[in-house]
């Protein structure tokens, strides 16, 4: 009654143990390319069975029953960089699209970004009027306590306090200023990737379905009575007449 239950136990352990191998095993290899790979297992064009080398002598594999923490990290970078290769090639498909969608020419880029940018340009120019007018106020209250200063006389503590602030409204509209004027950047970076983006997809490589699509030229022999076909309809609908 037992041996079922006690075979069954022994199955299941056996199971287990084989699976937590299985999970364990981590493969490495070097492709042609010198990129490194990680998997469950080795590509058989890239595997070396028993003492045989791999077909080419730049391609080199290892495969770890208990992966180490170094190798572990290792797979998960190099998982994340393919991630990232991929979304940036999405991001670029879209991109095209987008620029194939938009634009006719590529004046129309430079017409956007001019139009798009003019809310910053305003506002960097808005900022340079205040850092102006606060820069006036510091450099009065600078003067004034210098004069007051080498007339000897007692300078108010409210005086500093006002230079103080002033100062901390200076700091701060230069700041914002810098932010603007790097997000102006990026946006003129921006569009000029998306006017090589703009060469590479129309200019340089049309749409296959934008180009005028010739009419295909057959040299193919042509039979004697590729004609009587029509003969021979007319005929027979004469006949059932």
């Amino acid at each position: 009654m037992c041996m079922p239950k006690i075979f069954g136990a022994g199955l299941m352990l056996f199971a287990l143990a084989f699976s937590l191998s299985a999970e364990a095993k981590l493969c490495k290899w070097v492709d042609g390319n010198g990129e490194m790979h990680y998997g469950d297992a080795v590509p058989p064009e890239y595997a070396s069975t028993g003492t045989e080398k791999p077909d080419r002598a730049d391609v080199v594999d290892t495969c770890n029953q208990k992966p180490s923490p170094e190798m572990i990290q290792a797979k998960e970078e190099a998982e994340a960089k393919k991630l990232a290769a991929r979304k940036e090639k999405e991001e670029k498909r879209r991109r095209a699209n987008a620029l194939r969608s938009t634009y006719s020419n590529e004046k129309e880029i430079d017409i956007a970004f001019e139009r798009n940018s003019a809310l910053i340009r305003a506002r960097i120019e808005a900022y340079d009027v205040q850092l102006k007018s606060v820069q006036g106020t510091l450099d009065e209250l600078t003067k004034y306590v210098d004069d007051r200063g080498r007339e000897g006389k007692t300078i108010p503590q409210s005086v500093y306090e006002d230079i103080s602030q002033t100062e901390a409204t200076l700091s701060r509209l230069r700041l914002e200023r810098a932010k603007s004027e790097a997000g102006l950047e990026s946006m003129r970076a921006r569009s000029e990737e998306d006017k090589i983006l703009y060469r590479k997809i129309i200019v340089l490589k049309p749409e296959e379905d934008a180009k005028p699509k010739l009419e295909k030229s057959c040299t193919c022999p042509v039979r004697e009575d590729a004609g009587k076909y029509s003969d021979y309809r007319g005929k027979s609908r004469r006949t059932r007449n």
